[in-house]
């Protein structure tokens, strides 16, 4: 792929900013518009640079990953695509469909505030992150409070994952290489855990034990008495990309990576598994995994795809949401898991594992991509979009 075209997170932010600017639709390889001019804008530089492998997916060039100002990890770059877009365009409250069943309206956080990760440990607290700002919520994302807890990269600050075990504890990482953690009062003030490496998502369980992934293939951990990031960094991916991690008691881990790769963590050996090109599907990368326990996790790709991982496999990726990118997803339980889209959508499923047609596609956000959703339980979850935040009732 010539550097001079968007990659598949450009295209996902082009693509939104489409509707709110009016521009008209164009092929993948006119980087003219105004659309593209603010992607341009958000990233401050050139598109990044990418390289093909060889079968045929396009990826970020090992140096456009390490290049903290430049570098954009898929995962960074779709969930940032809402808070930029948003920001640059002033569009801090957007049109919506009619929702889904069990799902609200969406409904404004603070102001100035716009999400591109959202953790809800129960029915009644959630933590949000996004540009420099944290917002938490004690009413079940009815009403929320933001403030600024990271300015390490100044106006380029994003936060770009956040994780809560419980009201009082929530870790969230940023595209600097910096951690943050919550006490159910303040945040901490940003560590650096990663050198100039970006971090792209943190999953925590309970201990508190907590890994970050990045977009260079590094695992860092959170853990002990008292906890504390670790000093060394584990390279479990070679140079790929790192796109989501899921931890969950055992503890256990999975991993997924923008070139279709999935890794796993014994918490016994404390070691890593790699189980490599798991989906194969064209132009695909993982964007999101939940997992349950050490026997199941749903993975969920940019061509509306999921996978399963049982303990022992995982299982070829299959449609759920037609050729729709999925962004990410959540699974309280095996028997319930909810992901959401790009265009607005959430799918849901009381039996993720079986058969496409036991998923539901439901509009719930107008045009909006939505870029985080997150369940505590089969009858409550948030999803954000950026500006908003939309709550699942389960009825």
């Amino acid at each position: 792929m010539p550097s001079t075209q968007l990659t598949h997170a450009d295209r996902l932010l082009r693509r939104w900013l489409d509707h709110l600017v009016g521009a008209h639709t164009r092929s993948d390889h006119n980087i003219g518009g105004r659309a593209d001019a603010l992607v341009r804008a958000a990233a401050k530089s050139p598109p990044v640079s990418s390289t093909v492998t060889r079968t045929g997916r396009c990826q970020p060039s090992s140096a456009s990953r390490r290049a903290n100002t430049t570098g954009f990890a898929r995962k960074g770059m779709t969930r940032r695509a809402l808070v930029v877009a948003a920001a640059l365009t002033g569009a801090l409250a957007l049109p919506a469909g009619a929702a889904a069943a069990g799902w609200s309206a969406p409904v404004a956080m603070a102001s100035g505030f716009l999400a591109g990760s959202v953790s809800c440990p129960s029915a009644t607290f959630c933590a949000a992150v996004g540009r420099g700002k944290a917002a938490t919520s004690t009413d079940g994302g009815q009403t929320w409070t933001a403030a600024t807890v990271d300015t390490t990269g100044g106006t380029n600050t994003f936060l770009e994952s956040v994780s809560c075990t419980s009201a009082s504890f929530c870790a969230a990482v940023d595209f600097n290489g910096n951690a943050l953690t919550y006490n159910g009062f303040t945040w901490t003030t940003p560590t650096n855990i990663d050198g100039t490496n970006q971090l792209v998502s943190v999953s925590c369980t309970t201990g508190p034990f907590c890994i970050a992934v990045d977009g260079s293939g590094n695992a860092i951990t959170y853990d002990g008495t008292p906890a504390t990031w670790t000093a060394t960094v584990d390279n479990i991916d070679g140079t790929k990309a790192l796109s989501s991690v899921s931890c969950t008691t055992g503890p256990f881990c999975a991993a997924v990576d923008i070139n279709g790769n999935a890794l796993t963590y014994d918490s016994t050996t404390k070691t890593w598994t790699s189980w490599p090109s798991v989906d194969t599907t064209t132009n695909a990368t993982l964007s999101s995994v939940s997992c349950t326990s050490s026997t199941f996790c749903i993975a969920v790709d940019s061509n509306g795809n999921a996978l399963t991982y049982t303990g022992t496999t995982w299982t070829a990726p299959t449609p759920i949401d037609g050729t729709t990118g999925l962004d990410s997803v959540s699974c309280p339980s095996s028997s319930f898991c909810i992901a959401v889209d790009n265009s607005g959508n959430a799918v849901t499923s009381t039996n993720p594992s079986a058969s496409p047609s036991t998923w539901a596609v439901g509009q719930i956000d107008g045009f909006s991509g939505l870029s985080s959703v997150s369940c505590a339980s089969m009858s409550f979850c948030v999803a954000v979009d950026g500006p908003n935040a939309l709550t699942y009732s389960g009825s």
